[in-house]
């Protein structure tokens, strides 16, 4: 018959044994800080792209509306499909028609995916607009667009609006 060890009294099992290892690490972290709240791409600039995988911007800047622009092309003309259109005046807001618009709350400025929801679920045709506010938009060519109203001259019959056109997103 065979002899099965035990520690002795006072001596430690290697079975039990633990070792403790101690790791010192550095860590080196940069941060950068954007002037965007969270979802405005308003800073966007032609043909960049935010880190969010929003569409490029297109193109963006200022149009004096006295009647229709098509919006798919860069930069945008008064003739081809009718993306946006001012229809005529009401008391102090521009009547925009022929196409869906959706109106953006009041002091926000969305990005590519605030506005695509909003064209997609709270348009409406015609829509009354006053200056400072925004709608939003799909073009004829299946793009999504953002325009602020930034003035009227009822005179002239003309509005002075900023656009802002995302880069087409598929079928």
């Amino acid at each position: 018959m065979g002899f099965v060890g035990l520690p002795a009294a006072g001596v430690k099992s290697p079975v039990g044994a633990a070792e403790t290892v101690t790791a010192t690490a550095t860590v080196t972290a940069t941060a950068t800080a954007a002037a965007n709240t969270p979802g405005d791409n308003s800073s966007e600039g032609v043909g960049q792209s935010p880190a969010s995988g929003s569409p490029k911007v297109q193109w963006a800047g200022p149009l004096l509306l006295d009647d229709s622009f098509d919006l798919d092309i860069a930069p945008p003309v008064a003739t081809g499909a009718i993306d946006i259109r001012l229809y005529s005046f009401q008391e102090q807001k521009a009547i925009f028609d022929y196409n869906k618009y959706a109106l953006v709350p009041e002091g926000e400025s969305p990005g590519f995916s605030e506005c695509q929801l909003l064209a997609t679920t709270k348009s409406q045709e015609p829509i009354a607009i006053a200056e400072g506010r925004s709608v939003c938009l799909h073009t004829d060519g299946g793009r999504v667009a953002l325009a602020t109203l930034n003035s009227l001259n009822i005179d002239a019959q003309t509005a002075d609006v900023t656009v802002k056109v995302w880069e087409e997103t598929g079928p």
